[in-house]
């Protein structure tokens, strides 16, 4: 089974931080989220941006209160920051170290 939800502006959610109006993603969705990103959805509610701009998920961002946290300003990635990310770029924000990872194995 697969956790992810799809809010109805596109934006991948966990279920956590879904709303009532979300909807469980297909494993085809997944399949074709993979080949295209190189990387599993990510909840971009789950995503943390350092004050620098980098993205990274739990796994590969600092530690909360850390002191790389605080001194490199890290935070949540707001729904705000997420959509903004989105308009720029033409995708949805990932973890860096996530993508990386899944271009050096594909």
């Amino acid at each position: 089974m697969n956790p992810m939800k799809i809010e109805p502006n596109g934006t991948h959610v966990c279920a956590t931080h879904a709303s009532q109006a979300a909807r469980a993603m297909t494993m085809n969705e997944v399949v074709d989220y993979l080949a295209e990103c190189g990387c599993k959805p990510r909840c971009v509610r789950c995503l943390h941006l350092s004050g620098r701009g980098e993205i990274a998920c739990g796994e590969h961002s600092p530690g909360h209160g850390s002191d790389s946290w605080v001194l490199e300003n890290w935070a949540a990635i707001t729904p705000e920051e997420a959509d903004e990310f989105e308009r720029d770029l033409g995708r949805g924000p990932a973890c860096e170290t996530c993508n990386a990872m899944a271009r050096r194995a594909g």
